[in-house]
Formats: structure tokens, sequence, C-alpha cells
């Protein structure tokens, strides 16, 4: 038994249920069940299909709050859609697409979605055909915090916050 990740290990929240009343998000296209890695892959390299839907698998995949899903949604013409369409189209590296993201955070323009969840669309979005750009990865908050303490600094600046004596 090893310890790689299933492509089919299920995500966060059901497809269809979390992009229920989405403005331009085929909810058809997502799984009735709970999404799967491989369901938004899939979505994703599907020219037929918008990149607002893959958005919202990927986050439905993630698992994020349904108290905050409307307003992200209803913030897609500030800037983050037209960002997922480049980042899609192999148009913008992972680095940018971080720091482009980043800044609409700081300019509260991506409500309820923080690194954990702009590096998901980024690890979907990104085209995996052998394009220019290397792959990305997904900081959740597990992550940022494990490098916060292997560190025994804050590199990885978090919502929350938590103490720990280095070297204990």
């Amino acid at each position: 038994m090893g310890d790689e990740l299933s492509a089919d290990d299920p995500g966060g929240k059901t497809g269809q249920i979390f992009c229920e009343g989405l403005q331009g998000v085929d909810g058809g296209r997502l799984a009735n069940g709970l999404m799967k890695r491989s369901d938004v892959f899939a979505l994703a390299a599907d020219p037929d299909v918008n990149t607002i839907t893959v958005c919202a698998a990927a986050l439905a995949w993630g698992g994020m709050n349904m108290r905050f899903r409307d307003d992200f949604f209803k913030l897609a013409d500030s800037g983050w859609l037209d960002i997922a369409e480049r980042i899609r189209l192999g148009k913008m590296c992972r680095r940018r697409a971080y720091k482009n993201l980043a800044r609409l955070r700081n300019e509260r323009l991506l409500h309820g979605a923080g690194p954990a969840y702009f590096t998901k669309l980024i690890y979907f979005l990104l085209p995996r055909n052998g394009a220019a750009h290397p792959r990305g990865y997904i900081m959740d908050q597990w992550a940022g915090c494990s490098i916060n303490l292997l560190l025994s600094k804050e590199l990885v600046r978090m919502d929350v916050v938590r103490k720990w004596k280095p070297g204990s």
C-alpha cells in the first residue's frame, strides 16, 4: 500500500449542490456526488467547459465554505476570473498567478478565498499537457502551518495565530 494520492479520492463538497444558483456556472457538468480530483482535471481539460465552471468544481473539491461562495463568485468581474482564464490558457505561470491573486485578496476582491483556495485554482487550471509552465501546488492551512513550524518563523501568513516554542 503506497502513500500516493489517488485522483479518485473525493473532495469536500457535492459538485451540483455547491454550484447551485451561481451565475455562469454549468452545474450539469459537476458531479452529483463529491467532486474527485480526476473530475476537476477532466473539466479543466475540456475546452467546451467554461472557466467559471472549472473554478466552481475546484472550490467544491476543496470544500469552500458555503457562506463565502456567493460573495466570491459575485466578484468574478473584479479580476479573478480573468486571471483564472489566463492560467487555464497557459498564459500565466504559477508565480505570476499567485502574485495576482494575492494582490486581489489584499484589495479585498477575493471574499473568503485565501492562499489555500487560490492555490487550488492554480493547481487545477494550469495545463497538464507538458506546457511551458511547471505545475502548481496546493498550500492548505496544514502545509502553511508546517512551513512556519519548521522554520520557527511566520513565512506563510496565516489567518489564525499558532504559537510554539522553538526546540520543544
